[in-house]
This record gives C-alpha cells, sequence and structure tokens, in this order.
C-alpha cells in the first residue's frame, strides 16, 4: 500500500470532523481510488472516500456537506448500513476495486465480508466495457469538429477503462500486478493488444493536452479496438451467463 501522505491527511481531518458532527451516526470512514492505490496526480486526482451512516437522511447529507465544503478535493461515496449490502452486489467492479487499495480511517471494515461471484463480476464488466464503448462512440461522433472535447471524455474513462481491464484478466485467474505503472504492457500482452494504446492512453491521463483531429481519430479507433476486443473476451469466459437472457 502506497499511501499519498497530503491525501491521507486530508482525508483524516475530514473524517475527524464527520466524527465530531455525526456522532454515532457515523459507522464507517474509509480512504481509497488513487490516494492509496500509488498513481494520484497531485492537484487533479480526486481523495476519494467511502462514508458509511447508520442513517442515510437528508440532515446527515446536510452535515456532510458542511464538512466537505471545507475540503473540496474530497470526494464522498455515502451510503447506509442498510444499503450497503446489495449496493455492493449491484457495484460489484467498483467495490472489488476499492477492496484491493483501501485504508479504513474509522469504524468497522464494510468490506470484510465482500466476496461477489465469478459471474456477477464478468458480467459487470461486460456492462462496464460495453457503456464506455458507447460513451466514447458518442463523444466522438459529436465531437467530430471539437476534438479536444472528446480528449477530456476520454481522459475521464481512463482510470475506469484500465479497472475493466484488469478485473477481465483477474477472472481469467491472472494476477494483474500492484504496480499501476506496469498494468499497460502488461494488459497488452495479456489480451493480445497493442501496448502502444495502453502506454498512449497512460499518458494522456498524466498529461493531457488538446488533440488534433487525426490524434483523436486515431486514439478513438485505437480504443474502439481494445474495447471490442475486451468485450470478446469477457464472452469467451462467460457465453451462456444466466444473468444475460
Amino acid at each position: 500500500m502506497n499511501i499519498d501522505n497530503d491525501a491521507l491527511k486530508m482525508a483524516t481531518d475530514v473524517c475527524e470532523r464527520c466524527r465530531a458532527t455525526l456522532g454515532e451516526n457515523l459507522a464507517s470512514f474509509v480512504l481509497y481510488g488513487s490516494a492509496v492505490r500509488g498513481n494520484m496526480i497531485p492537484g487533479r486526482s480526486d481523495i476519494n472516500v467511502l462514508i458509511i451512516l447508520q442513517r442515510s437522511t437528508p440532515e446527515a447529507h446536510r452535515v456532510l456537506a458542511e464538512q466537505l465544503r471545507q475540503t473540496p478535493q474530497v470526494t464522498p461515496f455515502v451510503l447506509s448500513r442498510w444499503e450497503l449490502p446489495r449496493t455492493r452486489q449491484v457495484f460489484a467492479m467498483k467495490f472489488m476495486s476499492i477492496s484491493r487499495n483501501y485504508k479504513v480511517l474509522y469504524g468497522e471494515d464494510p468490506l470484510a465480508d465482500f466476496a461477489p461471484t465469478r459471474e456477477v463480476l464478468l458480467f459487470l464488466c461486460e456492462q462496464s466495457l460495453r457503456n464506455l464503448r458507447l460513451r466514447l462512440k458518442h463523444a466522438y461522433m459529436r465531437n467530430i469538429n471539437t476534438p479536444e472535447r472528446y480528449g477530456q471524455t476520454l481522459v475521464r474513462t481512463i482510470t475506469a477503462l484500465f479497472i475493466a481491464l484488469a478485473e477481465v484478466l483477474r477472472c481469467s485467474g491472472i494476477q494483474v500486478p500492484e504496480d499501476f505503472n506496469s498494468r499497460p504492457d502488461f494488459i497488452a500482452r495479456n489480451l493480445g493488444v497493442d501496448a502502444a494504446v495502453l502506454q498512449a492512453l497512460f499518458t494522456l491521463r498524466t498529461d493531457a493536452h488538446k488533440l488534433s483531429a487525426d490524434e483523436a481519430f486515431e486514439l478513438h479507433a485505437n480504443v474502439f479496438h481494445l474495447l471490442s476486443v475486451s468485450i470478446d473476451k469477457v464472452r469467451e469466459q462467460c457465453p451462456h451467463s444466466t444473468l444475460i437472457q
């Protein structure tokens, strides 16, 4: 675990303020995401926190909003204890990603007993990949004359894309390296795609710039192919899922 110290301090400060203002209504406060994975970009990455309340009420939301207003870098994911079990299943892929890199700052561990089935994870992988492909297809066609906007959409999807691709490999029994920087080559090799595409996305995430029309088309073509190959990989592993009729 390679926690960013500044992010940890900010999250801890918010946690302490929430404990003081929410009292017994605060069940858990968890730091997760790039701040814990070790790929945080200072000044650009959000500081993600999972907040579990005993009762998620509008009054509690107002209290949280007041505490979070002081540190806008902190992005909350707020649930009640009652809705946590079902939400973990509906968003199983997100919670699997959280479960690999997180730090409980207060309360009980909300992921201690989390164990979704392989079929559910494959279904959600395919859903995520298809959603990304649809969004990027729409963004490219909508912004054909403003390629920089397509680039902005692409940047916003890169983390979700890498999470989904890594999960596809894990469902195949392949252990994905913890080091985020080594993932582009590793994922490309195991999916049988061009590593240059993933490296380009990795670079774009940390060094976003305005794309020309030709750059936007090349990226769109390469990413579209990458997503299509990945979707086929999921279908090969789960061709007759009971979750898709």
